[in-house]
């Protein structure tokens, strides 16, 4: 059993190291005049559609940025952008990032990947920063361990690939800010780690950090790191749910390096807020305390900004802080949550 193991690794590593196997197979790349030479000029789909090529490349075309010219994104060993211009398709960007996704009819193994399962699609068009115009998210392979998003910039019909990446699930665009998964414990789903950025100028911006740190599923607990002139800060806080019969939130203060946990950790606040009579009413009633200890912390206006789930989401909406909380702790954590509720 010990030979066994230990010639697992080596096994793994080689195969994984295998760079041959490839959604087309273990040619070339296609080329993207090739693939779109499949596409008939005269006809606009009425919705976004995806065509896989005989040579194995994958073709996402349309009306994609929704400003009534027919473009398309072609899929190969990078992702090239082609419009349509008087009746004849125009390569007019490329990006070097090698697009990953599943061949209609094969496994995941089949295409080359064998820690990830990439979706049938690679391309993903959504506005990310607000301005109303789409931009794309491109699904990749992130090191054999994770599907990755790159992200580029809509600006003015071309993209501008930023060197941002989302590990694992797709960014997104919500009350004002990006949140893009930096890292997380792969397939175990135990904790994440999140960056928070605005838009300046066009440009992103960091605004906070975040681990949500699920590991111990009756004892939530979450680090939240903001940053100072671009960088952030080594000093974060822990933040506690009420758990048991302690109704308090715990928030502690240390140094923290983006990991799982807190380097000398001191006591910050304790925050007990006024609970409801009715087993009912205690499910939204925790929302709104969430929603008030993110804020304060965050500084981030809308705090819905930190809840995933969709039922959670609504009933974070429906719920609303009445009075403030009790709070015991340092004099900087008093002037922090203070009687404001907003």
């Amino acid at each position: 059993m010990k030979a066994t193991l230990f010639v697992l690794p080596w096994l793994c590593s080689s195969i994984l190291a295998n760079p041959e196997l490839h959604p087309w197979g273990d040619g070339p790349a296609p080329a993207p005049e090739t693939a779109l030479a499949t596409l008939k000029a005269a006809e606009m789909p009425p919705a976004a559609a995806t065509v896989r090529t005989r040579e194995g490349a994958l073709v996402f075309h349309g009306n994609l940025l929704k400003d009534g010219k027919r473009r398309a994104l072609i899929a190969t060993d990078r992702a090239t952008l082609a419009s349509m211009e008087a009746g004849q398709w125009i390569l007019s960007q490329t990006l070097e990032i090698a697009p990953a996704w599943i061949p209609e009819g094969k496994t995941s193994w089949e295409a080359g990947y064998y820690g990830i399962n990439p979706p049938a699609t690679p391309f993903t068009l959504r506005d990310l920063d607000g301005d109303g115009n789409l931009d794309l998210l491109i699904a990749f392979d992130h090191g054999g361990e994770s599907l990755g998003y790159r992200i580029a910039m809509n600006r003015g019909g071309r993209f501008e690939l930023l060197d941002l990446i989302s590990d694992q699930w797709p960014p997104e665009f919500r009350s004002g800010l990006l949140r893009v998964y930096s890292s997380n414990s792969r397939g175990l789903a135990l904790w994440t780690i999140e960056h928070y950025y605005t838009w300046r100028q066009g440009k992103q911006e960091p605004v906070f950090a975040l681990l949500e740190d699920a590991r111990i599923m009756e004892k939530p607990r979450w680090i939240l790191a903001r940053y100072r002139e671009g960088k952030l800060s080594d000093m974060a806080f822990e933040i506690a749910a009420p758990c048991g019969e302690d109704l308090a939130w715990r928030i502690r203060q240390g140094k923290w390096n983006e990991g799982t946990e807190l380097a000398a950790p001191k006591d910050f606040a304790r925050l007990r807020f006024k609970q409801p009579d009715e087993g009912g009413q205690k499910n939204g009633a925790y929302f709104g305390q969430f929603g008030y200890v993110f804020r304060k912390l965050s500084g981030a206006s809308d705090a819905s900004l930190f809840v995933t789930h969709p039922a959670n989401l609504q009933e974070f909406h429906r719920s609303k802080l009445r009075d403030a909380p009790v709070v015991e702790g340092i004099p900087e954590a008093l002037k922090m949550f203070g009687p404001d509720l907003e």
